[in-house]
């Protein structure tokens, strides 16, 4: 069904009436900018064409002052050169000098000329012709001169109170006789105002002079007409000054008064470069500014009306236009808040005031709206989410587990470390591995989270259960082929067996039940994997199909491990097998031979009269012991190789034929004790025992010299089988066996391998024990798992 069509808002209640108000005022205020910025800008224009022709201005300064630099050295080289001057200076002759040079004074039309003997003193002022006698040496233009060299720049005289306090333009030049100095010639003018006035008309402006921070001559005057000389400038002017180079800025009496116009600074410097003064030109900006200027400030107070009411205004439309606007920004922090935490996002429209058919109201029924859509569309993507990461979980533990079954160094140990993947995967508490064993019988082969005593538990219990016509979860899924459940929370039996011991102990690890999925090798079940679990319920139909998975990899784990171990064992006996015909064959034959025809040679020997005493009967007699001993090592020696009674009739009978060969070889008092019917071990057991009691046997007779030795095979208390080795030879100290002893440590390797220990008693006086013993019966199903760490070997 088509939704009805929205209503409009009503114009004076529509966000465009509010947003048209507004957007007039912004317009007018922008209006008035403008204008206020056009006379600024127009105002600003005719202070940049006068900052203009200042800056002309200040540059015709800048050639005048070059100009009077010129005209003042040249005049001083002038009166330096005059001979008589020279001659009247070298005699001192002050008042020849005085009227030779007043022709000079009156029409070089300069303020300043001095004479400067070689001494530094003042030797005459034309100026002043009183002031004669003074110590000048001390400034830095004489002392220049002196050393016969020019300098020019402003110098003070304060001392005596000139006109312009002193302060005058100097050019200082070395007088000179032949190549000696004898003294300074020194010409200059006044910085007072009569120069500012000269140098006002020449450049057609007003010129302040400044000099030792105070104006000393000027061109402008007061409403009296006179000039401010003498005056202190302020310290905007100083620093102008002090930066050495041409500035402009404005004078006037601040920003709301009548700004009188723009000042251009010359600076003036010493004879040493320091700035120490300035010509000044001040040009006035006229009354168009001024008026502009009045224009400005009136347009800028409007403009400040303007703004004011104009964000007044705004500020009431836009509180009025965002008060909603705020609750819906909050309310829509809110849901993303939520989103955030993959909470509800809820219903936006309930939670802003929607009352009111404008813009912000349909804009909060529509975000409403989609949150309901979206809150949906979320809840989906969550599901899938979830069951994409479960999937990727699942697949990372196939990579593992498919990792380790082919790089763990061996296959029990895989399945130790699988146990604990599966764990990981599926949450369990714990996971065992079973695989079917002789009799019926099952056995743990690897798992992981187990207490110590579970497997012979857990192999008791199978017995027990078996007996009275149930059976464990693990039982059922080996029976049937299939996942098998059962729980574990009835109450425990009131008794001692292992069933009994089994359930106490499941409760204390809180397993609550136990899931067994059956390990299948070309849809045969060869063996189960059991999962235990804190949930009295069963699992999830989707742990159940990963378990599944995994015991599928398992079981062609195990599968090749039997495999590969089969066919190593049947390649070695092979290879034994093939030594042993070899050496029958070759070897056997050759020293039987060797012994007919020593006997051949005893019998002719005999019957040509040859009794025993003598040498060729001895030596023959000794040929024949030493042939019929190596017949019987090499007859040994194929034993060992082959032990045919090993593999047909068991380690008893291959025991008694292996005693009896070196009983009768040795001339060794060996008793074999052993049970009559064959014990059904595992044919790497009997191989490691058989060869630990030959290594024994042979210790025995190289280093014991023993009498009697026994040989024990038996069952102890815990059923596990005992072979023991006990000769009445001498002793030796167990905890110093050295590493050169292999015979010892290879028995101990042998034990290591079938998951058994060897003991090793030694006591002065009663002979040596060699004890292995272990839980051989089962090593076909138990395997590493149950093995220790290492063969243990204890006084």
């Amino acid at each position: 069904m088509m939704d009805a069509p929205r209503a409009r808002p009503r114009l004076l209640s529509s966000l465009r009436w509010k947003l048209s108000t507004a957007i007039s005022g912004i317009v007018l205020l922008c209006i008035a900018s403008c204008v206020a910025g056009a006379v600024i800008f127009l105002r600003q224009a005719l202070t940049d064409h006068e900052r203009e022709n200042l800056r002309h201005t200040l540059s015709g300064v800048s050639t005048y002052m070059s100009t009077q630099k010129s005209e003042i050295l040249g005049a001083a080289r002038f009166i330096a050169a005059d001979p008589v001057v020279q001659d009247e200076v070298q005699k001192r002759e002050r008042q020849a000098l005085l009227v030779h040079l007043i022709p000079f004074y009156a029409s070089l039309n300069f303020d300043i000329i001095d004479i400067v003997d070689q001494h530094g003193r003042m030797l005459l002022r034309m100026e002043n012709q009183d002031k004669s006698g003074d110590n000048v040496g001390s400034r830095y233009s004489v002392t220049r001169a002196l050393s016969n060299n020019e300098a020019f720049g402003l110098e003070s005289d304060l001392p005596h109170q000139e006109p312009a306090g002193g302060n005058a333009l100097r050019g200082t030049v070395p007088l000179l006789k032949g190549r000696r100095v004898i003294g300074a010639i020194v010409v200059g003018r006044q910085l007072d105002s009569i120069y500012a006035a000269r140098l006002g008309s020449a450049l057609n402006t007003q010129i302040n002079l400044i000099a030792g921070g105070q104006k000393t001559g000027t061109t402008l005057t007061d409403a009296y007409g006179f000039g401010d000389t003498g005056a202190t400038e302020p310290n905007s002017v100083l620093a102008r000054i002090k930066s050495g180079v041409p500035t402009i800025g404005q004078v006037g009496n601040g920003w709301f008064r009548n700004v009188t116009g723009l000042s251009g600074l010359v600076p003036l410097t010493a004879p040493d470069g320091k700035p120490v003064g300035a010509i000044e030109v001040v040009s006035p900006l006229g009354s168009l500014y001024d008026l502009i200027k009045q224009l400005s400030f009136i347009l800028i107070a409007l403009g400040a009306i303007v703004v004011s009411i104009g964000t007044l205004l705004a500020l009431g439309i836009a509180k009025r236009l965002t008060r909603r606007l705020l609750v819906l920004e909050a309310s829509a922090s809110d849901v993303a808040a939520a989103a955030h935490g993959n909470a509800p996002l809820g219903d936006l429209q309930s939670a802003v005031a929607v009352s009111g058919d404008d813009e912000v109201a349909s804009l909060a029924r529509s975000l409403g709206a989609m949150m309901t859509a979206l809150d949906e569309r979320v809840a989906l993507n969550a599901r899938l989410y979830d069951a994409a990461q479960a999937r990727v979980r699942e697949l990372t533990g196939l990579a593992e587990i498919a990792r380790l079954l082919t790089a763990a160094p061996s296959v029990h140990e895989t399945l130790d470390m699988l146990g604990e993947h599966v764990c990981r995967l599926v949450g369990c508490q714990a996971v065992a591995i079973w695989l079917p064993g002789g009799a019926g019988s099952s056995a743990l082969y690897g798992g992981h989270g187990l207490p110590d005593t579970y497997a012979e538990n857990i192999t008791r219990t199978m017995h027990e259960v078996a007996a009275s016509g149930e059976e464990l979860a693990s039982q059922r899924a080996l029976r049937t082929g299939e996942i098998s459940w059962r729980t574990l929370d009835s109450p425990v039996p009131d008794d001692v067996s292992a069933h009994a011991i089994l359930r106490s102990r499941a409760n204390a690890l809180n397993w609550k039940s136990a899931t067994s999925v059956p390990l299948r090798i070309q849809g045969r079940p060869v063996g189960a994997l059991t999962c235990y679990t804190s949930a009295a319920s069963p699992m999830a139909q989707s742990d159940l199909s990963l378990l599944a998975t995994i015991a599928d990899q398992v079981a062609v784990a195990v599968e090749n491990a039997r495999l590969y171990a089969q066919s190593r064992q049947v390649a070695a006996l092979e290879e034994r097998a093939r030594l042993a015909r070899e050496l029958h064959d070759s070897v056997t034959q050759a020293l039987f031979s060797m012994t007919l025809h020593t006997r051949a040679a005893q019998l002719s020997a005999a019957r040509e009269g040859n009794g025993p005493e003598e040498q060729l009967s001895r030596s023959l007699a000794q040929l024949h012991d030493l042939t019929q001993g190596a017949l019987a090592e090499m007859r040994a020696l194929i034993f060992e190789l082959r032990p045919g009674a090993l593999s047909e009739e068991g380690l008893a009978a291959a025991l008694l034929k292996h005693t009896a060969a070196v009983s009768a070889r040795e001339g060794l008092q060996i008793e074999v004790h052993a049970p009559d019917d064959r014990l059904g071990l595992d044919a790497e057991v009997e191989e490691q025992l058989y060869r630990l009691a030959q290594e024994a046997l042979h210790n025995v007779v190289k280093h014991a010299s023993a009498t009697r030795v026994a040989i024990n095979l038996s069952f102890d208390e815990a059923h596990d089988i005992v072979l023991e080795i006990i000769d009445d030879g001498m002793s030796f100290d167990v905890d110093a066996i050295s590493p050169g002893h292999m015979g010892l440590h290879t028995m101990s390797d042998r034990m290591l391998q079938v998951g058994g220990t060897l003991q090793i008693e030694s006591r002065p006086g009663d002979g040596t024990t060699v004890r292995a013993s272990g839980p051989f019966q089962n090593y076909a199903l138990k395997g590493h798992t149950e093995r220790r760490e290492d063969a243990e070997v204890s006084a």
